[in-house]
């Protein structure tokens, strides 16, 4: 990332083979940018600081390819990426705006609620934050409840 000393925003930005950068830009009315992962195929995943200081998460399909911004779940306020796949698949956080955060995938430009599309998980764990994912769509997520603590877990999401 780069910084605009003038205006304090974050531009993310790509090193080349070459040496040279190249910067990735951002979505319509944002200030700032940051480039969080790039997968084997191209696809780069980020966020970007949008129009009301909201957190908007964005996947580009190579360097050049212009940012999409991708969906938030009903009622979210925010949401940020933390890994893409080389699919095109992403997981990441959003914040339903009940005081706690949802981990979430984003497949073929929807997002799904992991805590939604996983079978299997302890009972009363809440799935917080999706960390990474392969290119296999087995997922990195951790989730808490409050007897037991913070979990670590990777996850294989049930079809749709």
């Amino acid at each position: 990332m780069a910084q605009d000393d003038a205006t304090f925003a974050l531009h993310a930005m790509m090193w080349r083979p070459d040496g040279s950068m190249a910067e990735l830009p951002g979505v319509d009315g944002g200030t700032s940018c940051s480039a969080r992962w790039i997968s084997s195929t191209g696809h780069i995943a980020g966020t970007c600081l949008a129009a009301g200081n909201t957190l908007r998460p964005v996947v580009r399909e190579a360097a050049g390819g212009a940012p999409v911004e991708l969906p938030l779940l009903p009622g979210a306020v925010d949401a940020f990426i933390d890994g893409i796949n080389a699919a095109g698949a992403a997981t990441g956080q959003t914040d339903p705006g009940l005081g706690s955060s949802r981990a979430v995938v984003w497949r073929d430009g929807s997002v799904f609620d992991l805590q939604q599309v996983t079978s299997g998980l302890p009972d009363g764990v809440t799935l917080e934050f999706g960390g990474g994912i392969a290119d296999d769509g087995s997922i990195l997520a951790w989730g808490a409840d409050t007897a037991e603590g913070t979990y670590v877990m990777i996850l294989a999401p049930d079809e749709e």
